[in-house]
């Protein structure tokens, strides 16, 4: 693998964990507008900037960030 694409690897790991994230929260908002979610509910939700799984700060959600939840 040339040096190059090694460089910009995390960068894309950190571009696809936001977007999954952020797609998720898209769809789970638009649901909770639909029914009639409470407004706090609908704010909190769409204040979440997509990282939320990341707990250890590694810039992935992984089986780390589960086992490091503390709820």
């Amino acid at each position: 693998m040339e040096k190059a694409t090694r460089n910009r690897l995390p960068l894309l790991a950190l571009l696809v964990v936001l977007l999954t994230g952020l797609g998720c929260n898209a769809y789970q908002l638009d649901v909770l507008m639909r029914i009639g979610g409470p407004a706090g509910e609908v704010d909190y939700l769409a204040g979440l900037s997509g990282t939320h799984c990341d707990i250890d700060g590694d810039l992935d959600c992984d089986w780390h960030d589960y086992e490091g939840r503390d709820w």
